[in-house]
């Protein structure tokens, strides 16, 4: 077990940024500039398709997110801007159709990742070139959006 673990350690350490696996960022924080809406905490939400994916931000940066959106771009919430990226063309939830397009090397790291680094983050929005799928998570607490961005490796 212990054999597993690390060597599963050691292939998302060396595929690293630039490599078809997984890489595990560290959240990037970036002020709200406004404080904190009156809203529990929705907790873990691994689709970008319901309604409460955008609840806990403050309401102008949820109007920034939905604008950029409607005009068919991503919105980065680590950089708080419009990107000229499109979203995904796909359903953005992490379940079975997700798991059918991305490497299958990739789906025990990723659901490990969902565990132990995306605990408590909202999954707002996908984006994909070429290699990647590249998941887009959040969590907004004390006046900051914590950003995170998660590549993973699609099918060969």
């Amino acid at each position: 077990m212990k054999r597993t673990l690390l060597a599963l350690c050691l292939g998302l350490v060396a595929c690293g940024q630039d490599g078809d696996g997984p890489a595990i960022p560290e959240a990037q924080s970036a002020p709200s500039g406004d404080a904190a809406p009156d809203v529990e905490e929705n907790g873990t939400d691994y689709s970008s398709n319901n309604d409460p994916r955008l609840t806990t931000l403050p309401v102008s940066l949820k109007n920034k997110v939905l604008s950029c959106e409607a005009k068919s771009h991503f919105y980065d919430l680590g950089a708080q801007a419009c990107t000229s990226i499109s979203p995904a063309p796909f359903d953005c939830v992490i379940g079975d159709a997700m798991k059918a397009i991305i490497d299958p090397t990739t789906v025990k790291p990723l659901e490990d990742y969902l565990v132990s680094k995306a605990a408590g983050q909202t999954l707002y929005s996908c984006t994909a070139d070429e290699k990647n799928i590249s998941l887009h998570f959040y969590k907004f607490e004390n006046g900051v959006v914590q950003y995170r961005k998660l590549n993973v490796a699609k099918r060969p």
